[in-house]
């Protein structure tokens, strides 16, 4: 290329190939001779583009066209940076494939930069096509930050040929999907942030590029079309972006969008939504209130292009047009209003319009809006009490003055408002089939359904003399506390509805000496608060048994020094003492909390578990503990640091009975999440945490003389107990019917037998001389020493097993379908141990199907009784609710296609029973599983014996339910699945976003 190149258009790309092409074809007809290059970066797009791109770019730009194609999607910032590295020109224009230029673009954008010698970057003005009586209207003209360092586009959705969106402006941040700047400054900056996948990377850069005093800007005379977030997958990584900004660039910005607003003779103002809105001045609103009354729909139109912040002028006009049937003119206008305020009152007509419009774009984006709302009480009390800050930080007093009157009315804003929203969320079916996620349908319940005041109503009279026995010591151990975050964990224990506690604070000589006037100032605020300041630092253990020596109470809680107790929490357990008064240890479920007041990822527990307790602490908050046995057993043992609860729940629960140790399916205990946090994640634990809990576990497995060893679960920051079987080992039945199939017996057998890790064992093989292939049966019988051929009644499958059943010598029997594949090595010796060595009466194993999907991970029963399949669906590989999918655990029932139980339990059961669905195994063997939890026999569901279904067998699993299904046992038996009253409203675990 031997002519000069002025600017090098930087297109990156992947699929889409007609838009690709569009905007092409008017980069050709608009540059007018200037003198640029078109480089196409190609993500690996699997359409027409590879062919077509090329030919095209030749033809209309020859030699000043360059097409570079990558083997796997590399991304925007990759893809960008790497176009920029074959650029000629002396600037870059990176452009979305998914815009299309307007005739003169080009000039007014270079010309910026001898206008303005301290701007970074320029970018002409972007509008979406024209779709109603607005004509285009603006998608970027800018990008300002709200008080909360919220990043969003400037009066998006006012009409393009308004006079508010002719005005030149400043930024700190501008877009780069259509963006120039000069070649030297980018590359001087690093260029695009590589670490950033298909998001925020313009951000970065500009903040970077301001941070050195420069300034962005963008040039209402140049205009493209934008039709905004065509690529598949865009925005799928927001959420990590948004996290990686904040961690690394956001100090470079500051809050302006007020200063943008003040600027055009506007205010920022709140919306009862605690939304932030423009707003324009009362004297204007006034004016326009009277169009109204007389006006017709042409005068509120040209209003609206004169006043384009005028929202009721957007409401009357909508309402006129769908009385008139015009439908997607009314929706073009909802659309503009809820980008501009984005609140319930503009989300809920967009929605319903967009659903009529078969508008699934829209759809997704009125409901990401209108679940943003979906906001717990003490979440929007927060807010508002941080932005009450925060307006008179940036000098806007008004704006501070609103958020003090909300605080005054938001009781009021919650029966009237919030409350009917979410009542209405609820009933749109929302959170049916999955989505949209845990948290959110989280909040629903807990605010209609979970609140105090719904709990108080349901909550039954204190008994008499209750005051003298449930009397709590809190135990805090305190070292270097966030004084916010201890002041709310104090507080939340003076909020108690039930008085009777003492907390007993042990500061573990905290280095900084702000903070024993701190835990001096809390201890003065009520006698019932103590502190004692221990000399040198230990631990939290040793901190932990500081407090514990200060108690005077029967029972002792644990509380973290940056936790909460919900308001009933001692009550709570005070009416769980007085129902169950042999109790020695009581827990409740719990969630977890931000700074923010957000509450999110409820533990709702299973009552006491000591199967699922060797691999989690299951127990944690709200945990509440017999003081005298505490200290009978030492209290807190130095040397576990991090994992030192887990060390003292196995000491504290060796020989308690079931009954002694009590569940409470309520959430009181709300666990803080923050950076650096265990309760943010489970991959925060360090690996000293990690070798303590397996130190704890080994402890355990050795006082209690039983045989195993602990490990490691792979892929899980979690633990396993590796149980060793009794010498010698009991003979086991194993029961198989091929059902006249024995052709599949050649392979199948000797891979169970290979793979079972079972050391004695007899393989009983169903035999009836008039079946199909009974022939060839006899040539099975060789294949190994071990295998009888046992003669059944060609009668029902369910018949059949039984009379295996009463054919075989072992103590243990072990009843497996012969479709399923192994998928683990020692898989026999697993589920054996469980009955074995834990003494559970059944135990049965994890069933994937072909594709790879959990076709069985143990039923359970839910608040109402129902039996059901949790896990059934998600990933093989994904750990489940809590771990449950790939951690052992008791559970309601196991799949009878691959069941163990002991002999002595299944004679007096009676066998193997018919539901009323038929011969189905899998229902014979949860209902067997049900009696024997009626008789309080354990059912162990293992994920370490493991099998694949063969082909066309993975889906035909019942699934268990209705009358046939009816049992005596609650759903807070023990070793029981509890749930909690709304666990029907979430959805299950496949449909969980990720």
């Amino acid at each position: 290329m031997s002519e000069r190149v002025q600017t090098s258009i930087i297109i990156p790309v992947h699929g889409q190939w007609p838009l690709t092409e569009d905007c092409l074809r008017s980069l050709a007809a608009t540059l007018d001779g200037a003198p640029c290059e078109i480089i196409v970066v190609d993500n690996a797009s699997q359409d027409a583009t590879p062919q077509a791109c090329p030919a095209l770019g030749r033809e209309l730009f020859g030699p000043r066209f360059q097409y570079k194609r990558f083997a796997q999607n590399r991304n925007f910032g990759p893809a960008c940076n790497a176009g920029a590295a074959l650029a000629q020109g002396e600037y870059l224009f990176f452009l979305n494939n998914d815009t299309v230029a307007k005739p003169g673009w080009y000039a007014p954008l270079v010309r910026d930069f001898s206008e303005f010698p301290n701007i970074a970057c320029t970018g002409p003005l972007l509008s979406r096509p024209a779709q109603g009586p607005l004509g285009e209207t603006v998608q970027h003209l800018g990008v300002h930050m709200n008080p909360f360092c919220d990043v969003h586009h400037l009066y998006e959705g006012i009409p393009a040929d308004s006079p508010l969106a002719q005005r030149r402006r400043f930024f700190q941040v501008i877009t780069a999907a259509a963006l120039l700047l000069p070649a030297k400054l980018f590359r001087d900056a690093g260029g695009f942030d590589e670490a950033y996948r298909n998001g925020f990377e313009d951000v970065d850069l500009c903040a970077r590029l301001w941070s050195r005093g420069l300034r962005m800007t963008v040039n209402p005379a140049s205009r493209f079309t934008h039709l905004t977030s065509m690529t598949p997958g865009r925005g799928a990584d927001e959420e990590a972006n948004h996290e990686l900004f904040f961690r690394k660039s956001i100090h470079l910005l500051t809050p302006d969008w007020h200063l943008h607003l003040k600027a055009d003779n506007f205010s920022l103002a709140l919306s009862p939504w605690l939304t932030l809105v423009p707003s324009l001045p009362e004297a204007v609103s006034t004016r326009l209130r009277t169009l109204l009354q007389g006006g017709d729909a042409d005068d509120v139109l040209r209003t609206l292009k004169d006043f384009p912040l005028w929202y009721q002028g957007y409401e009357a006009l909508a309402g006129a047009f769908r009385n008139a049937g015009l439908l997607k003119e009314a929706h073009s206008l909802w659309l503009s209003l809820a980008l501009l305020r984005p609140v319930p009152e503009n989300l809920f007509p967009l929605l319903a319009d967009s659903s009529r419009l078969g508008d699934e774009k829209r759809v997704s984006f009125a409901l990401t809006y209108l679940l943003s709302h979906c906001r717990g009480f003490e979440e929007r009390l927060e807010k508002a009490r941080a932005l009450r800050e925060l307006a008179a930080l940036l000098g806007l007093p008004e704006l501070s003055a609103q958020c003090a009157a909300w605080l005054e009315q938001s009781g009021e804003f919650r029966q009237k408002t919030q409350l009917p929203f979410l009542r209405r969320l609820k009933d749109m079916g929302l959170f049916a089939g999955g989505q949209p996620g845990w948290d959110k349908a989280y909040t629903v319940w807990r605010e209609l359904d979970d609140s105090q005041e719904a709990r108080a109503g349901r909550r039954p009279p204190v008994p008499q003399g209750l005051e003298e026995r449930a009397r709590f010591s809190v135990l805090m151990p305190v070292y270097s506390p966030k004084p916010r975050q201890l002041r709310a964990a104090v507080d939340s224990v003076l909020s108690q509805l039930w008085p009777h506690w003492e907390l007993c604070m042990a500061d573990d000589a905290s280095p900084d000496p702000a903070v024993r006037p701190l835990l001096e100032e809390l201890a003065r605020l009520d006698p019932r608060i103590r502190v004692t300041f221990r000399p040198e630092n230990g631990n939290i253990a040793t901190a932990s048994n500081s407090a514990l020596e200060m108690a005077r109470h029967p029972y002792t809680a644990l509380l973290d020094q940056d936790d909460l107790l919900t308001p009933d929490a001692l009550l709570e357990v005070a009416l769980a003492l007085a129902a169950n008064p042999e109790a020695r240890l009581i827990y409740s479920d719990e969630d977890k909390c931000d700074d923010e007041g957000a509450r999110f990822t409820p533990h709702f527990k299973s009552d006491w578990d000591p199967v699922l307790c060797e691999a989690q602490n299951m127990v944690s908050h709200l945990g509440v503990y017999e003081t005298a046995r505490m200290r009978a057993i030492g209290g807190f043992r130095p040397g576990y640091d991090g994992s030192q609860d887990f060390d003292l729940l196995w000491r504290f629960a060796e020989g308690l009975e079931p009954g002694q140790i009590v569940h409470i399916p309520k959430v009181l205990y709300h666990w803080r999440s923050h950076e650096g946090s265990v309760a943010l994640a489970v991959t925060e634990k360090s690996g000293a945490v990690l070798d303590n809990f397996q130190k704890a576990l080994a402890d355990h497995v050795q006082r209690t003389g039983q045989a195993g060893s602990v490990h490691r679960v792979a892929g899980m920051n979690h633990y396993r107990v590796a149980y060793e079987l009794p010498e010698p080992a009991p003979l086991l039945s194993l029961l198989l019917d091929l059902g006249g199939q024995a052709a599949l017996g050649k392979t199948l057998i000797p891979s169970w037998l290979e793979s079972a890790g079972y050391p004695n064992l007899e393989l009983l093989l169903a035999f009836s001389p008039e079946e199909r292939g009974a022939d060839r049966m006899q040539e099975l019988a060789s294949l190994d020493a071990r295998i009888r051929l046992t003669p059944v009644p060609a009668q029902s499958r369910i018949a059949r097993l039984n009379a295996l059943a009463a054919a075989a010598q072992g103590e243990l029997l072990a009843f497996m379908d012969k479709f399923l594949l192994p998928e683990s090595q020692g898989w026999l010796h697993e589920l054996a141990a469980r009955c074995l060595v834990h003494e559970a009466g059944v135990a049965g194993s994890k069933l994937l199907t072909q594709e790879r999907t959990v076709a069985h991970a143990g039923f359970y029963l839910d608040s109402t009784g129902t039996l059901f399949a949790l896990h059934r669906g998600i990933a093989g590989h994904d750990p489940g609710y809590f771990g449950w999918a790939s951690l052992a655990r008791c559970v309601a029932a196991v799949d009878g296609r691959c069941l163990v139980t002991r002999r002595e339990l299944f004679e007096h059961l009676g066998g193997l029973q018919k539901d009323q669905g038929g011969e189905s195994v899998v229902n014979a063997g949860a209902l067997y599983c049900l009696r024997a939890g009626e008789r309080g026999q354990r059912v162990v569901y293992t994920p370490y014996a493991a099998f694949t279904l063969r082909q066309g067998q993975e889906h035909d699993v019942p699934l268990p339910g209705g009358e046939a299904f009816s049992t005596s046992l609650s759903p807070c038996h023990p070793a029981l699945f509890a749930g909690c009253p709304g666990w029907a409203l979430f959805p299950q675990p496949q449909n969980r976003p990720k």
